[in-house]
C-alpha cells in the first residue's frame, strides 16, 4: 500500500512539470515557425505535442490560438483532435499532409509518405505536391521522394544525400530503418553521428535533440549499449524533443541499454523519475 501511494504521489508532482514542459515546448515551436527556421521540424513537432496532449488537455491549442503565428491556427481548428485512437492517428497524419502540400515543405512530404499506408492515397497526394513544389526539387530530392513513394531500396548516393536529421529521424520511427538503410551502412551511420556531436558544439534545440534520438536509436540497433553513457545526461536533460510517445521509445532504448551495461540503479532511475511519469501522463 504505502509502495502504491508513493508511485502515485510521484506521479502528481511530475504532472506540472510536464504541463510547463509543453508549454514551453509549444511555444519555442511557434517562434522558429514565425521566424522561417526548422520548419518542417517544428510543425511536426508542434502536432506531435498537440496530439499527445489533446484528450486531456487544452493547454496547447489555447497557446496556438492566442499566438501571433496565424499560419499555424487552421491546421489545429479545422483537423480536430479525434474521439478515439484511430482517428486520432488519421488525423494526426492529416495535419501532416495539409502542411507539407500547403507549405511546399520536402521533409514533411517524405514523413507523409512514410505513415501513410494507403497506396491510392499517397499516389494523389504525390500527384498534387509535385504539381504545386515539384520544380523546386533538385536531382536528389526528386530521386528520394519517388523512391520512399514505391517504397524502393536506397542506394548508398542517394542515402549519403540526406542532410536532414528529420528524415532519419521519420525512417527511424517508421520502423522501415532497416529496408531502406542497409545493415552494413548502420555502423557508419554510428560512427559518423557519434564524432559529429562529439567534436562539435551544440546548440540546444530542436534539431540538436532530433540528432541525439537518431544517435541512440542508432547505437540501441547496433547492440552498441555502453555508449549509452556518453550521451545519457544529455537524454535526461533534453527538453526540446516533443513529450509524446516517441520520447518514450528513447527512454525505453536507453532504459534498456543501461540495464544490459549492468547500471541498474540508473535504469531504475530512470524508470522512475522519467519513464513511468511520462506513460502516465500520456
Amino acid at each position: 500500500m504505502n509502495i502504491i501511494l508513493g508511485l502515485l504521489l510521484v506521479l502528481i508532482a511530475f504532472q506540472p512539470k510536464f504541463d510547463n514542459t509543453i508549454a514551453n515546448q509549444t511555444q519555442s515551436y511557434l517562434e522558429y515557425i514565425s521566424s522561417g527556421n526548422d520548419v518542417s521540424e517544428n510543425y511536426w513537432a508542434l502536432n506531435e505535442v498537440f496530439q499527445s496532449t489533446c484528450s486531456n488537455s487544452s493547454s496547447v491549442i489555447r497557446i496556438i490560438l492566442n499566438s501571433d503565428v496565424r499560419e499555424a491556427k487552421p491546421y489545429f481548428t479545422k483537423i480536430p483532435c479525434g474521439s478515439t485512437s484511430k482517428d486520432s492517428e488519421l488525423n494526426k497524419l492529416l495535419r501532416i499532409k495539409e502542411i507539407a502540400v500547403t507549405k511546399g515543405l520536402f521533409e514533411l512530404s517524405i514523413y507523409y509518405l512514410l505513415y501513410e499506408q494507403d497506396l491510392e492515397k499517397k499516389i494523389v497526394f504525390s500527384k498534387i505536391y509535385l504539381e504545386r513544389w515539384g520544380e523546386d526539387f533538385n536531382p536528389n530530392e526528386l530521386n528520394l521522394f519517388n523512391s520512399f513513394l514505391n517504397e524502393k531500396e536506397l542506394g548508398m548516393d542517394l542515402i549519403n544525400s540526406i542532410d536532414s536529421e528529420f528524415i532519419y529521424n521519420s525512417v527511424f520511427f517508421s520502423n522501415k530503418f532497416h529496408f531502406y538503410f542497409p545493415t552494413d551502412y548502420h555502423q557508419n551511420l554510428a560512427n559518423k553521428w557519434i564524432e559529429e556531436y562529439k567534436s562539435s558544439y551544440q546548440e540546444k534545440n530542436l534539431v540538436s535533440s532530433i540528432q541525439l534520438v537518431n544517435i541512440v536509436s542508432v547505437i540501441y540497433e547496433l547492440d552498441r549499449y555502453p555508449q549509452i553513457k556518453i550521451f545519457l545526461d544529455d537524454i535526461l536533460t533534453d527538453v526540446n524533443y516533443p513529450i509524446s510517445l516517441e520520447r518514450t521509445r528513447l527512454f525505453n532504448a536507453a532504459n534498456y541499454s543501461l540495464f544490459v551495461i549492468g547500471r541498474y540503479d540508473e535504469s531504475l532511475r530512470l524508470q522512475r523519475e522519467h519513464l513511468i511519469p511520462l506513460y502516465q501522463y500520456l
